[in-house]
């Protein structure tokens, strides 16, 4: 049961259309305020005739249903991993849903915080600034790797060569942007951004998806020195992991594309 906001106030209205304000006279019952009226039940305080109770009843059970499903989608956000092996947890990938853009202030911050770990040139920290407050999606992960980097229970875990490599990548694709999706034949600037906006959390993932996640990057990085366009240096990354026909390689961006999805 998917309600919006409209509709979930509608049911909202219902209900207090329902319910006659707290407090009415009764009148003709001694002006007593919440004495029982013939053929009406007292609810909270309220008196609620026995016609509307039963709509009193499937609106709030509406509402309880469309809150319970809307908690229980958010759990199950987590799509199923691309990088990890079979029967391990899915990854956390990044959630895309409105985000508040990042300011200058808060990027020399996390940048700061960064360079505990990684060497960062001043044209990087430049590039990276760029990148974290232009991209919502890619600010928001950076301060949730961020907060990570400065938490003694979560620090430690967290590698300078998987750093070193998400920042390069990150400067790297500095001035991609998203195109016209195609779900069913995704385009490569597309795939290169979605790994983008989840990049900076690849730091914190377990070992295993982690390793695989940075590696990637890195071969695609790599790649990006060598080929005409940044788009084609995907098809060469993933040609280099063994998938070495178009198909075999489209599948894999599908598969890309769907777990990144967001």
């Amino acid at each position: 049961m998917k309600l919006n906001v409209l509709q979930i106030g509608f049911l909202s209205v219902l209900l207090t259309a329902s319910l006659p304000s707290e407090g009415r006279n009764n009148k003709g019952s001694g002006g007593v305020v919440g004495r029982a009226v013939k053929g009406m039940n007292s609810r909270g305080g309220r008196a609620v005739s026995r016609g509307n109770e039963q709509t009193v009843r499937e609106a709030e059970r509406i509402i309880r249903d469309a809150q319970r499903e809307t908690e229980q989608r958010q759990n199950d956000a987590r799509p199923s991993s691309f990088f990890s092996r079979p029967g391990e947890l899915p990854l956390e990938i990044a959630n895309a849903n409105q985000t508040k853009p990042t300011t200058n202030r808060e990027a020399e911050s996390i940048i700061n915080t960064l360079s505990t770990k990684v060497e960062i040139t001043a044209d990087m920290k430049r590039t990276l600034t760029e990148v974290i407050t232009e991209n919502s999606q890619i600010g928001q992960s950076a301060k949730l790797l961020a907060e990570k980097m400065r938490d003694p229970t979560t620090s430690e875990t967290i590698k300078t060569e998987d750093l070193q490599v998400i920042v390069e990548y990150l400067a790297q694709v500095k001035d991609m942007q998203y195109s016209m999706k195609n779900e069913e034949n995704p385009n490569n600037a597309n795939i290169l951004m979605d790994l983008a906006t989840n990049a900076m959390e690849m730091a914190t993932w377990t070992q295993n998806p982690r390793n695989n996640a940075t590696s990637l990057l890195r071969q695609v990085s790599q790649a990006f020195k060598t080929q005409p366009t940044k788009e084609g240096a995907l098809d060469v990354a993933l040609h280099e992991r063994g998938y070495l026909t178009p198909e075999a390689r489209r599948k894999r961006k599908r598969e890309i594309r769907e777990n990144c999805r967001k």
